[in-house]
């Protein structure tokens, strides 16, 4: 669990095609219910990525965006966005 006291907010960004993130079943993917953690199931292009695939720059363009533009603006699809229920960010890249 992250230090709450240290971070404002946290994006949890995870697939179940990640084998990596939990350490091969040892660890959940998602993190326990938090008002400032976010849980939101990836998938790119239809797909569900594996733990690399994570760090696609399509994703990473838009970490910054997360909070201030999607969440906080309730924008593109986070109309619905709450902290306490896990959610799912779709990443198109076009092909």
């Amino acid at each position: 669990m992250p230090d709450m006291r240290a971070i404002t907010y946290f994006y949890n960004l995870f697939s179940f095609n990640d084998f990596v993130q939990p350490v091969f079943g040892l660890f959940g993917r998602e993190y326990p219910e938090h008002d400032r953690i976010a849980n939101l199931f990836v998938t790119i292009n239809g797909k569900e990525p594996r733990h690399s695939e994570l760090h696609h720059p399509l994703i990473a363009q838009w970490i910054p965006s997360l909070h201030e533009d999607l969440a906080a603006q309730r924008l593109a699809g986070f109309e619905s966005f709450t902290f306490t229920k896990p959610g799912i960010i779709h990443f198109n890249d076009g092909a």
